[in-house]
């Protein structure tokens, strides 16, 4: 997820895939959806200019990215949804998707 908005980070992990550094160890915790974005709400998220998510239907992933989405439905946070079939986590998709997400950045 890239946010736009300033102060967040470029990108965060979210769901059964979340990670989170310590400030004593580069060990990574599995976190919640609600721990990595406290403050994302259908308030906070309507300054984003764009929350889109792709992803590959045959990636190892799509669990964890379809849990995010319904977090975000569940709280009224709309974003751009792309699930392609045939691909899997790999950059052919990065690529593709890239392909489709630059010219939404600059509507």
């Amino acid at each position: 997820m890239t946010g736009t908005r300033q102060g967040w980070p470029a990108h965060k992990f979210y769901g059964c895939a979340a990670r989170r550094r310590t400030a004593s160890s580069k060990a990574r915790a599995v976190v919640s959806t609600q721990e990595a974005f406290p403050d994302l709400t259908a308030e906070t998220a309507a300054q984003l200019k764009l929350l889109y998510l792709s992803c590959g239907m045959d990636d190892g992933l799509l669990a964890s990215n379809r849990q995010f989405k319904d977090w975000l439905k569940s709280r009224n946070i709309s974003s751009v949804d792309i699930e392609t079939p045939g691909y899997a986590h790999v950059w052919g998709y990065w690529r593709k998707s890239l392909v489709d997400v630059a010219p939404r950045l600059f509507l």
